[in-house]
């Protein structure tokens, strides 16, 4: 369901009888036309809602509909409404509600206790149940108490927790990896986004490719090894030991051509970070655009080198 283009439509419903007010009051022709494509929407809109647990929408919505020569007072609410849901649409689209409860729920436990949890959560009015809390396991008790709650709320917890940004995909980096330090330096390039500090944010995703390596290094080797911050020459060691070097015979050619585009972007990472990120002092820095296809592809390239860890361990 695209709510952006919904939106769209509805705005230039608005902006209809925002031209035509008098014909809207008093053509009832008009008024019918108008009205039925407005109750189409809202309907869609509504489906949304309920699909996706915004309940405060929902309700709203439902006792909005149906627009019978009411559509002024729609709008207006409909105002009111729409940025929350369009970004909830953009942020929590598809199991990312799941993912994202799993990232607030891995968050919380690395960093409260139990009460501070009730706490915290409480502050975002999140009913709070003992039942939850049946297993010892606060990242548990945290899905459970959250698997059920307002979509809205749970967007408005995951803005506070800096675990979404409108720039930076999502991925299931944190909770492959399990490190805190892993997890902060992907906080680090999400807030930095958020405040348009670009230069930062290119920092810490080559940061962040750092961390991936050497863990995965000593994950496999059983210590962790030295590193003169050569970031290529780490990566080639590392992709050496989970065979995903270029040069494997073993890999078809298409696939090397990519694993050879893998060598580039990290590259890429050391020469940008040097040039223009936040390492040295410079009179060049970055714009949005340039961070933005940095830290995302530091994301995906992690979170690849991660499961292709995980499925050369299984496999074996």
């Amino acid at each position: 369901m695209d709510v952006k283009k919904i939106n769209k439509e509805i705005d230039a419903l608005e902006q209809q009888v925002q031209n035509r007010t008098n014909s809207y009051m008093m053509d009832i022709e008009y008024t019918t036309i108008i009205d039925s494509q407005l109750n189409g929407y809202a309907k869609v809109i509504l489906s949304y809602c309920e699909m996706n647990n915004l309940i405060a929408y929902s309700n709203v919505l439902r006792e909005s509909i149906p627009i019978d020569r009411n559509a002024i007072e729609f709008f207006c609410i409909w105002d009111g409404i729409k940025t929350d849901i369009l970004e909830y649409s953009e942020s929590l689209k598809g199991g990312n509600r799941q993912r994202i409860i799993s990232s607030i729920a891995y968050k919380l436990q690395k960093s409260m206790t139990k009460n501070e949890i009730d706490d915290y959560l409480g502050g975002f009015s999140v009913p709070i149940s003992e039942f939850n809390y049946t297993i010892n396991s606060k990242r548990v008790y945290v899905q459970n108490t959250l698997k059920d709650v307002d979509g809205c709320i749970i967007k408005d917890i995951a803005k506070d927790l800096q675990l979404i940004s409108p720039e930076v995909i999502d991925t299931n980096l944190e909770i492959l990896s399990g490190s805190d330090f892993i997890s902060e330096q992907i906080s680090k390039c999400k807030v930095k986004m958020n405040n348009g500090d670009f230069d930062g944010a290119i920092t810490n995703a080559r940061t962040l490719v750092e961390a991936v390596l050497l863990s995965i290094e000593e994950r496999i080797l059983g210590t962790r090894q030295s590193y003169d911050g050569k970031l290529p020459r780490l990566y080639v060691r590392v992709s050496k030991l989970i065979n995903m070097y270029p040069e494997d015979k073993a890999t078809s050619n298409s696939f090397n051509e990519i694993l050879r585009g893998f060598i580039s972007i990290v590259n890429g990472f050391a020469g940008l970070s040097n040039n223009i990120a936040d390492r040295h002092a410079t009179a060049i820095h970055p714009k949005k655009h340039h961070a933005k296809i940095v830290v995302n592809s530091s994301m995906i390239l992690s979170e690849f080198l991660f499961e292709s860890f995980e499925y050369q361990t299984n496999k074996t």
